[in-house]
């Protein structure tokens, strides 16, 4: 009898988790800002540095219970600076200047667990893992081909989270979703093909603002 009691209020239990359970999943675009940029072995950004980025994040949210959510989102940032850097070299019978742009694409991820402190606002916490592409483009004088130098990063950090919802519709399966984010993010690993990287240190702070739609499964 007690057998058969226990396997009962295990399966009620099971059966109240699984009903509570809500998944969702959203779309939304992107702008972001970066509060702090910084390349210690590469001063490409000697006059100028990368400001705000443009982008579009996935997001997948999963319930854990009534206080605590698991939120998975990745995307894609788009961020573009010209003439970061001037450099002039002089010769006998003239002057070469050369301008540098910079441009950078990120693709992060981020694993966060949020806490419902009022309804339809979330606050969270989590890791933080991002590829990263600089682009280097040399614009030569004379009117000649720029050049393009690329280098990849990976690195990891960790982000906070402050999210709203705002349904549409009576049931609340869908609903405008908006996010304000920061992350700190600090490579760990270089690929510069023949470029030695060894000692290379880059990391930033980034914060971003996004509005999208969300729909719940």
């Amino acid at each position: 009898m007690k057998k058969k009691f226990l396997i009962i209020s295990l399966f009620l239990i099971t059966i109240s988790n699984v009903s509570y359970t809500q998944n969702s999943f959203y779309i939304s675009g992107a702008v972001g800002y970066f509060i702090y940029h910084y390349d210690n072995s590469l001063p490409i950004t000697q006059d100028k540095n990368l400001n705000f980025g443009f982008g579009t994040n996935v997001g997948f949210v999963h319930t854990l219970n009534q206080e605590y959510k698991l939120i998975l989102e990745t995307g894609y940032y788009f961020s573009n600076a010209k003439d970061v850097s001037t450099v002039t070299y002089y010769t006998q019978f003239d002057a070469l200047t050369y301008n540098f742009d910079l441009t950078q694409y990120s693709f992060p991820l981020d694993v966060t667990i949020s806490r419902n402190f009022f309804e339809y606002f979330d606050v969270g916490l989590g890791l933080s893992f991002e590829g990263i592409n600089h682009t280097i483009t040399t614009n030569q004088p004379f009117n000649r081909e720029p050049l393009e130098d690329k280098f990849n990063l990976f690195a990891l950090g960790a982000n906070g989270l402050v999210q709203f919802t705002l349904p549409l519709t009576v049931d609340e399966k869908i609903s405008i979703l908006s996010n304000l984010k920061i992350r700190y993010l600090y490579s760990v690993w270089e690929s510069g093909g023949e470029r030695n990287l060894s000692g290379y240190n880059f990391n930033f702070v980034q914060s971003s603002f996004s509005i999208g739609i969300g729909y719940k499964i």
